[in-house]
């Protein structure tokens, strides 16, 4: 992983992994509902900076986005447009069910 990405930007994933984990890990009984909560969170972050966190995640560090499968549970990169990324870089196809995408909703209507 690049120095630039360690030191500037990874404890802004770090922090962004605590808040929607500690949402996902509250009580289903609750008034709230996690997935807009997450969604209310999600919406601060840029098309780059949600490349960015699907890249990380895609790592030894970030390994526990998928793991505990916050990635799709929550559609945390699901602005992300067709074509962002090269196939041979991150191919989406892989990582994601059809219909995970918002361009992929916006087709269907």
């Amino acid at each position: 992983m690049p120095v630039f990405f360690r030191n500037l930007l990874g404890h802004y994933y770090r922090h962004f992994y605590q808040m929607v984990n500690y949402v996902d890990q509250q009580p289903d009984d609750l008034e709230i509902n996690k997935y807009e909560y997450v969604k209310t969170m999600r919406a601060q972050l840029s098309t780059h900076e949600q490349a960015i966190l699907l890249v990380n995640s895609r790592t030894p560090i970030g390994r526990n986005w998928w793991s505990n499968i916050l990635i799709v549970r929550y559609g945390l990169v699901k602005n992300i447009p067709p074509g962002f990324f090269e196939k041979s870089e991150v191919d989406m196809g892989k990582l994601f069910e059809p219909g995970y995408f918002e361009w992929e909703e916006s087709r269907t209507r």
